[in-house]
């Protein structure tokens, strides 16, 4: 009987590692996407009224491409610019640090950023 209850035990034991060795390898997995901005390309300085183009792009750890909603354009000065993996937009006059964030589909999220300087 001792025999047989150390056995159930042990399995019941091994089973519970496996599992945990399971879910933390799941978590530990997910990782946040890759983002890069293509354009604009360095430090960038455009003229009052002046259209800037916008595009970036993102992946995930299985390089699966992150578009559309999932990449939101922001501007420390004007807010929300929009969404999407291309956008053409107008700033105003000043230094904006312009970010693009992506989004995965598990929820993990990266950040990168750009400086673009406006004249009047």
């Amino acid at each position: 009987m001792i025999m047989r209850l150390s056995k159930i035990h042990h399995n019941f034991f091994s089973t519970f590692l496996l599992l945990v060795g399971v879910l933390v390898s799941s978590i530990s997995c997910a990782e946040p996407p890759q983002v890069s901005i293509e354009l604009p390309s360095g430090s960038v300085t455009l003229n009052k009224g002046e259209s800037l183009k916008l595009i970036g792009h993102a992946t995930n750890k299985s390089s699966d491409i992150i578009k559309g909603d999932a990449l939101l354009w922001n501007s420390d000065r004007d807010g929300t610019l929009g969404r999407g993996e291309t956008l053409e937009v107008q700033l105003s006059a000043g230094v904006h640090t312009l970010s693009l964030t992506a989004t995965s589909p598990n929820g993990e999220v990266s950040r990168v950023f750009a400086k673009v300087t406006v004249v009047n």
